[in-house]
């Protein structure tokens, strides 16, 4: 099962992508910013992170006419009615073509449209500022600074929140078909 929006085809991980991510994951130019020597993805750890995907944490890969530009990983609330986008990158090969931001406005209107929920945030480590910006240009709002929060590379790092409302997000929504 999946979704599509925004011209990107948003299918389920299925445990034959295991192999790929584990490799995409750990090359170096996608974890900077975030990831720690510490917490190279081992196939192990990668297939028990596929056994705890189920209706409250999902992931799914990023297609764009069939070629794999992403991952976008969140988590549920339905009680809450809000949901966070937990993870989203984007392929190497694709980095720097706007597939960030279409991944995160995705992963918001998927949440708060298709499943009528009430808020969506994305967070960030506080180094990782490609993604911040990304974040924001999404439409999301910096909330705030959860101050040492982090242990990376032998320090404590900051980590950034944002949110999105559904009233913001149909407010946009409405201004672009407007202007469309």
């Amino acid at each position: 099962m999946g979704f599509v929006k925004n011209g990107l085809k948003f299918r389920e991980v299925e445990e034959s992508d295991l192999p790929y991510l584990r490799l995409w994951r750990n090359m170096p130019e996608m974890a900077a910013g975030w990831q720690s020597p510490e917490s190279v993805q081992t196939a192990y750890g990668q297939l028990e992170w596929y056994k705890s995907l189920g209706p409250w944490k999902q992931a799914y890969i990023v297609e764009d006419q069939s070629v794999v530009v992403g991952l976008l990983r969140f988590t549920l609330e339905p009680e809450k009615r809000r949901g966070a986008l937990t993870g989203t990158d984007v392929a190497p090969n694709k980095q720097g073509k706007g597939y960030g931001k279409r991944i995160l406005r995705s992963g918001a209107e998927y949440i708060l449209h298709d499943l009528g929920y009430h808020r969506v945030t994305a967070e960030s480590l506080d180094l990782n500022e490609g993604a911040q910006k990304i974040i924001i240009a999404a439409g999301f709002t910096h909330e705030g600074t959860l101050r040492d929060y982090v242990w990376r590379n032998g320090e404590w790092r900051d980590w950034e929140i944002f949110a999105l409302l559904e009233s913001e997000w149909r407010a946009n929504y409405e201004h672009q078909e407007c202007n469309s």
